[in-house]
């Protein structure tokens, strides 16, 4: 029997969806993306990680639709596996998502504010 999708919030700006059933559990995440940029960063990183999806046990290769990522626990997994480090994994992987989307946006500013500079000093050079 199949149970229905549970929608909860972690936060207000991180909107999950679950599904328990008998031998599986499904946890999907949204990441907060309030500019272009980030939208953009949010998308290659979660590509990135989903093309890699084979070394993440866990980790769903296509994420359910309107998620950015989505994990599959199976009862196979909680029986080879310890639960809390289950867990552990997953609230530590979404914290290290997290900064390296912020360190990516932090050195994709500092570029964008070099180049410009550098596009700017050509006007100021002439006059």
């Amino acid at each position: 029997m199949r149970k229905p999708w549970i929608n909860t919030r972690t936060t207000e700006s991180r909107p999950t969806h679950r599904l328990e059933t008998r031998n599986t559990r499904r946890k999907n995440m949204k990441r907060r993306r309030p500019s272009d940029r980030r939208k953009m960063l949010c998308r290659k990183f979660a590509s990135f990680f989903t093309q890699r999806a084979e070394h993440f046990v866990v980790l769903r290769r296509k994420p359910v639709e309107g998620y950015d990522i989505s994990f599959l626990i199976t009862n196979t997994h909680l029986e080879e596996m310890v639960k809390e480090r289950i867990v552990d994994f997953i609230i530590e992987f979404m914290e290290d998502v997290d900064k390296e989307i912020k360190d990516l946006k932090i050195a994709l500013n500092t570029r964008l504010r070099a180049a410009a500079a550098a596009y700017m000093s050509q006007f100021s050079q002439r006059g």
